[in-house]
């Protein structure tokens, strides 16, 4: 192959071009790229160890060129090209002769994967496929369903995966460890394994939910004797997801992994992400996700949830979300103003100590003071502001801890408050700058909000906002 540009050039470009992505390869081995228009597989430098969620494609006819991408976040993928490019360098270059050889290697390609899928199918063919009992089916407490089989020479559980159509197209295998590959040469995009895809009956309208691993939508089908669908890998469901609604026409409902740990340690949930980019995209009806905590993860999809908490709680869990995902939407955003709590969950609840601007009287949040005209409501508020800004005694008898106030004195004048103060009994040497009065202002929605919040940030230190009246401020009903 003539290259424009020598082979070291390009490789010292992309590895510049995957340190610049974060995804550099962990391996030294993994440093020196094929140039040879094939998908790669490596480490990322900082992934876990033996973990292959780095791919790369380069292409060096005509302008050389890159495709990279992480594996471990959905959509995390990106394209390089040589820089610096002139038609000039490259004189002799046939753009058809290019495009001929560019169709003869996909053929060559399209002729491999087809070869690669008779192997894996003869090899899958030759397994074991009888009653199973594996390790890791045993430790993750599911069962060998449909058309999974036993590799009794290497111990190795065979997934077969199938596309849309039904046609085997590549197999997963899982060692005793959970350790998984796909048979060499094959894909698994676009492909998937299916559970119970059989039940749907015309006219009914039961969901398809759809997950990542295995094991997790084997214990889902447990479950929820719903039909379900492994995806394997999070940045395949969209893939599949997208083949099930156009053959069945059905609510998809996913599955999704909480991967907490992920989070944690590099600031991203790919579980989450891809089920809220699916969401709304519309292509799912709604998701569920393990509701594991973020101080201290134990796991990430629902089979490590019921094996936690157990299947009943699992179950209830994930039943609670379907009923939900498949309410008319009318009535789920009824329902989303509605806020309840199970009383076990609320007897063992954690709340804050409550904040008080007046202890025992005006909480944080917003408090609202009504009463008939000439009562004495203005009167009250200017006290309780003083007695705040001043850091005094507020009633009387309620000590309250000193901060900035805003007082909106919008049935005031400047003259009246001053005669107010005077009248308040205070000392004349008391230092009231940390109360500020407004006796008129815009209207809330006319630029009267946007000052209160430019107050609140210039004074970091308030501990109390006043508006008086009401009426003066909200926007005038017509």
């Amino acid at each position: 192959m003539n290259y424009i540009f020598s082979p070291e050039k390009i490789r010292e470009e992309v590895l510049a071009f995957m340190r610049e992505k974060n995804m550099y390869p962990a391996h030294e081995r993994d440093c020196w790229l094929a140039l040879d228009d094939r998908i790669h597989r490596y480490q990322i430098e900082g992934h876990k160890n033996g973990t292959t969620n780095g791919a790369y494609i380069i292409h060096t006819d005509g302008i050389p060129a890159a495709f990279i991408q992480d594996w471990s976040r959905p959509n995390y993928t990106f394209t390089w090209s040589m820089k610096g490019f002139k038609k000039s360098d490259m004189p002799d270059f046939d753009i058809n002769k290019w495009n001929e050889q560019r169709a003869t290697r996909e053929a060559e390609l399209h002729q491999k994967q087809a070869k690669a899928i008779d192997d894996a199918y003869e090899y899958y063919q030759k397994a074991f496929d009888g009653e199973i009992w594996h390790a890791y089916l045993d430790r993750k407490d599911v069962k060998a369903y449909g058309d999974v089989r036993l590799d009794n020479l290497t111990g190795h559980l065979l997934i077969p995966l199938r596309d849309i159509g039904g046609s085997f197209k590549a197999v997963q295998t899982i060692d005793r460890d959970g350790e998984k590959r796909f048979f060499y040469g094959t894909s698994f995009k676009g492909n998937f394994f299916p559970f119970g895809l059989d039940m749907l009956r015309e006219g009914d309208n039961k969901p398809i939910l759809v997950g990542e691993g295995y094991a997790t939508m084997a214990k889902v089908f447990q479950l929820t004797d719903l039909p379900c669908v492994a995806a394997i890998n999070c940045g395949n469901l969209e893939s599949v997801i997208t083949a099930l609604r156009g053959r069945y026409g059905r609510p998809i409902i996913l599955m999704a992994d909480n991967d907490i740990a992920t989070f944690n340690k590099r600031g991203f949930n790919p579980g989450i992400d891809t089920a809220k980019k699916l969401w709304h995209a519309k292509l799912i009806k709604g998701y569920a996700a393990p509701p594991f905590n973020l101080e201290n993860p134990e796991g990430s999809d629902w089979d490590d949830y019921a094996l936690k908490f157990g299947n009943n709680a699992a179950r209830q869990i994930i039943l609670k979300h379907i009923r939900y995902s498949m309410l008319p939407d009318d009535k789920k955003k009824l329902f989303s103003r509605v806020e309840y709590i199970n009383a076990q969950a609320l007897k063992t609840k954690v709340f804050q100590p409550i904040v008080w601007a007046v202890d025992g009287f005006l909480p944080s949040g917003l408090s609202v003071l009504a009463g008939g005209p000439k009562v004495g409501k203005s009167i009250l508020s200017l006290h309780l502001s003083l007695a705040v800004a001043i850091g005094g005694c507020a009633l009387g008898k309620i000590n309250v801890q000193q901060g900035d106030v805003l007082y909106l004195a919008l049935e005031d004048t400047q003259r009246r408050l001053q005669e107010r103060i005077d009248g308040s009994g205070l000392p004349d040497n008391c230092d009231l700058s940390r109360l500020s009065l407004v006796t008129n202002i815009p209207r809330q929605h006319e630029g009267g909000l946007a000052f209160i919040r430019f107050w609140l940030e210039e004074h970091r230190q308030a501990r109390l906002v006043i508006i008086d009246t009401l009426q003066k401020f909200r926007k005038q009903l017509s």
